[in-house]
């Protein structure tokens, strides 16, 4: 799974946040699985997150609703947050490589999954 296009990433995120952290990522999964997900890049000067990343963070929304679960990416460690408002910081919920997502949803046997919510995901540049 080393190499995914960005719909994947979004699906593998939005599972992997989902099942481990629960909360808004949970109520993304489901808006998401009923709608679609959408990818929106921001630039991360414009919040205050405790791993600000490459300077890029990913909003993940779902169905034209505002989101508040974020992503940050540095070097091959993603770093997740919910409860984002722009200027602010929002929760810290922890940290993943691609790989340990990967595994992760496989274990939980979710791959059915991951590939019905890529088909879901687009991309916004913001």
């Amino acid at each position: 799974m080393a190499k995914l296009t960005p719909q994947e990433s979004g699906s593998l995120i939005t599972l992997y946040c989902a099942d481990r952290f629960g909360g808004e990522w949970s109520n993304l999964l489901q808006a998401g699985q009923n709608g679609s997900l959408t990818i929106t890049l921001h630039k991360t000067s414009d919040y205050e997150f405790k791993q600000p990343g490459s300077g890029y963070a990913y909003e993940a929304e779902a169905s034209g609703q505002t989101g508040t679960t974020y992503y940050t990416l540095s070097g091959s460690t993603f770093y997740f947050y919910q409860g984002v408002k722009v200027a602010g910081s929002g929760s810290f919920l922890g940290q993943a490589t691609k790989q340990e997502m990967a595994d992760y949803i496989v274990k939980k046997g979710q791959l059915a999954e991951f590939k019905q919510l890529a088909k879901k995901v687009g991309r916004d540049h913001g």
